[in-house]
């Protein structure tokens, strides 16, 4: 092969690794979409310089000009291969792969090879060189090392972009633990201060305490018989208030099959262990917020009230019952007794003009014609409560307390529970008692009505 034809088979491989340091160099953000197709050409480039060597090698005599321009065309672009395969390997483009790695590796290791067997291989010792012009062979050797300069500076300007991030980042790093710290030690002084603060406060309490310590005493003492007091107080409060606001108190229930037809039957709810049931308010008469309050609390409610016996006529001075401001309260005490069926206890009440609930409680200040004030009506499969809807009439007119009571007992017909033949009971048609709460006896109804007794007819032992 003669020797052009072998300088500008060369002069191509140095092209070819020309253009693949020129992308790698300046694709390296997307270098990981195509890493395998680098590693390929890379590949590709050291099998073409190994055979061109060998080709090279089987030569006995070479002149030194076409020495100086092979030894250049081929040692100038592995030199930048070299170091981007290196920089693969240290991940400054991004992770790599176990078998990328390995692939490189084998690549780095080829291709320092192959720079040692050019330098071997070129060494005149070698071949029969024939001496023609030195001079060119200096040039060239100095252009060679001109260019791998250039490559170097690139690699290095590269790497020292990324020393100075590094640097920023790590300076920024350090600013942020400084602050931290001055704001923890900021922090702990003010705990300090507050720890002494409230100890001198603390030691200053403690001498005011011995100090007045008996006028605490008498003032517990009164106190004390304060809130039985006040107990009696606010229940005569709510005696007389109650008793006059509900005096006209009337209410009925109905039950409608799924054809529509009104039945005189039984009916419960047949819920699954621990459903929700959801109750849904329509305030068409535009409440105001501490009303709707007074209504949501008549259902959500678990306090109790505790009442003598004698004030309802159902026992001597003395005795007392336990009743409940609200149904959850009440049903999670029916509750604590198995049953046949599921007592709800778990309520959901929301706002909402579009009707979506189980229970729907309707407030209008519509006139019912038969003058009651509360309605409550329950479609039902057979006996099981499929939707129940509560209308309460003229309710912009009615107090908070009124609204309550009303709800209180409508919602019982909600849970099925017919009216009581006791007058001094919630559940009465027409609610007559001076406490229009939960009684033990809408509990029994309750525990009977959904443990298969067949009877919603609210009846007073006590």
């Amino acid at each position: 092969m003669k020797d052009t034809h072998l300088i500008r088979e060369a002069q191509q491989i140095k092209l070819l690794a020309d253009r693949i340091a020129k992308v790698i160099e300046s694709d390296n953000d997307k270098l990981q979409d195509k890493l395998n197709q680098k590693i390929e050409n890379i590949d590709q480039l050291n099998n073409t310089v190994r055979n061109f060597l060998e080709v090279v090698s089987s030569k006995k005599t070479i002149t030194s000009e076409f020495l100086t321009k092979i030894h250049h065309e081929l040692r100038s672009p592995l030199v930048p291969i070299l170091a981007y395969a290196d920089m693969l390997l240290d991940s400054k483009y991004g992770s790599i792969s176990d078998e990328q790695r390995k692939r490189l590796e084998i690549i780095s290791s080829s291709t320092k090879g192959l720079v040692q067997t050019i330098q071997d291989l070129f060494n005149k010792k070698t071949f029969d060189v024939t001496s023609d012009n030195l001079d060119t062979g200096k040039d060239h050797k100095i252009n060679e090392l001109g260019q791998e300069k250039k490559i170097l500076d690139r690699i290095n300007t590269a790497l020292s972009d990324d020393l100075d991030k590094t640097k920023k980042e790590n300076v920024k790093i350090k600013k942020d633990l400084a602050d931290g710290y001055h704001k923890i030690k900021e922090r702990e002084q003010e705990n300090l201060f507050a720890s002494k603060s409230a100890q001198d406060e603390q030691e200053k309490n403690f001498h005011l305490q011995k100090k007045h310590y008996i006028s605490i005493v008498m003032i517990a003492v009164l106190v004390s018989g304060g809130f039985a007091f006040y107990s009696y107080y606010e229940n005569q409060v709510l005696l007389s208030t109650t008793s006059y606001l509900l005096k006209n108190y009337s209410s009925n229930y109905l039950i409608q099959n799924l054809q529509g037809d009104t039945v005189n039957t039984w009916v419960s709810w047949r819920l699954v262990t621990g459903q929700t049931l959801h109750i849904n308010i329509i305030n068409e008469a535009n409440l105001s917020p501490d009303k709707i309050f007074a209504i949501k609390d008549a259902i959500l409610s678990t306090q109790t009230v505790t009442l003598d016996d004698s004030l309802l006529h159902k026992g001597p001075p003395g005795t007392s019952s336990v009743y409940y401001k609200g149904w959850e309260g009440a049903l999670d005490t029916a509750s604590a007794q198995t049953t046949q069926f599921y007592i709800p206890e778990k309520f959901d009440i929301a706002d909402s003009s579009g009707g979506v609930g189980e229970i729907l409680i309707k407030l209008t200040n519509d006139q019912n014609p038969d003058g009651l004030s509360g309605y409550t009506k329950s479609i039902a499969d057979g006996n099981q409560i499929l939707k129940t809807t509560i209308t309460i009439f003229n309710a912009g007119q009615l107090s908070a307390n009124q609204l309550g009571a009303i709800t209180r007992h409508e919602f019982g017909h909600a849970m099925g529970l017919a009216h009581s033949s006791a007058p001094e009971d919630l559940m009465h048609a027409t609610i007559q008692t001076e406490y229009p709460y939960i009684s033990g006896c809408d509990i029994d109804a309750i525990k009977g009505l959904y443990n298969g007794d067949e009877k919603s007819q609210v009846v007073c032992k006590k």
